[in-house]
């Protein structure tokens, strides 16, 4: 009874959001939207508008990207990387294991890289059984009734600054820049104040 969110903030979501602004604004009900208007296939659907992964920030507020996994390190040790995309290093493979680089995220500058990776946060939540407040062993609850249980979510931490990226014509930039002002609330478990 686990969830674990991702390291990102997928843009998929990120457009969820949007959409649901926009609904907002067009003041709809969801049952009212129609996908396959031209509008919303241009704002939403077709490609015109990409909506990009939210990734971390790092301490110059400088937007993180994946790691590649053709980064490697020798098993044990942090540093150095190969990126075995361009060259293996010498000695040859065969003689050590490898492994990927130690963290999900990195940067770069003209001197270095930065790995970076995204603090967590495990809430545990324990669902109760209704009739009695709290979990129950499942042999003395009554047919179809849950027993209740423990629930463990690992989530990204508070106060993390995360930027994503939406590519759009300039016809729609003005709009979307409207609809990006506020807040919003992500997450599976928001309600719970985790997620």
């Amino acid at each position: 009874n686990s969830a674990v969110a991702f390291n990102y903030l997928p843009g998929s979501v990120l457009r969820g959001v949007i959409v649901g602004k926009h609904l907002r604004v067009k003041n709809l009900a969801p049952a009212q939207f129609d996908a396959a208007a031209p509008e919303a296939q241009r704002l939403f659907f077709d490609g015109t508008t990409r909506y990009l992964n939210g990734y971390l920030l790092d301490r110059q507020q400088k937007r993180t990207l994946p790691t590649p996994q053709s980064w490697q390190r020798e098993k044990g040790k942090e540093t150095p990387l190969y990126d075995f995309a361009i060259k293996s290093p010498d000695p040859p493979l065969d003689k050590e294991q490898w492994q990927s680089a130690p963290r999900p995220f990195c940067t770069l500058t003209d001197d270095h890289v930065r790995l970076v990776q995204p603090d967590r946060h495990i809430t545990v939540h324990t669902a109760r059984n209704r009739r009695f407040g709290r979990p129950q062993d499942p042999r003395h609850v009554r047919k179809n009734e849950d027993p209740g249980a423990v629930y463990r979510y690992d989530a990204l931490a508070i106060g993390q600054t995360f930027e994503a990226i939406l590519l759009c014509n300039d016809v729609d930039a003005e709009y979307f820049m409207s609809l990006l002002k506020g807040e919003a609330n992500l997450g599976g478990s928001r309600s719970g104040g985790y997620g």
